[in-house]
């Protein structure tokens, strides 16, 4: 059976088509929630995105970055804002961050 993929499910219902209906009742009510105009901060100020600084909501791509910035970390043997963090200076680690990522404000306050 070499190259041969078998799945095995273990299950509760009392037939296959019980299983199906109820698949596709978790897959129909599955959604993203709507994006909420500002969110508490979640987590460290060394790993936390820019849009979780920004009070943005939380969303998967925040991971990513997070993950992005614990690898830097990793490899390199420290962050830019690591100081800043480590001091618990949030407002500091993000607009370190925001200068890096080339978010800075310009002198009329948009960031382009």
């Amino acid at each position: 059976n070499t190259g041969t993929i078998t799945s095995t499910t273990f299950t509760t219902s009392a037939s296959n088509q019980d299983d199906e209906d109820d698949n596709n009742d978790i897959i129909s009510k599955a959604c993203y929630r709507k994006e909420r105009p500002t969110a508490d901060f979640r987590g460290t100020s060394m790993y936390a995105s820019v849009r979780v600084h920004q009070l943005k909501d939380y969303c998967p791509r925040d991971d990513i970055w997070s993950l992005l910035y614990v690898f830097c970390d990793l490899v390199g043997g420290g962050l830019p804002w690591m100081s800043h963090a480590a001091s618990r200076d949030r407002t500091a680690c993000q607009t370190m961050k925001e200068r890096i990522h080339g978010l800075e404000p310009f002198g009329d306050g948009e960031i382009r």
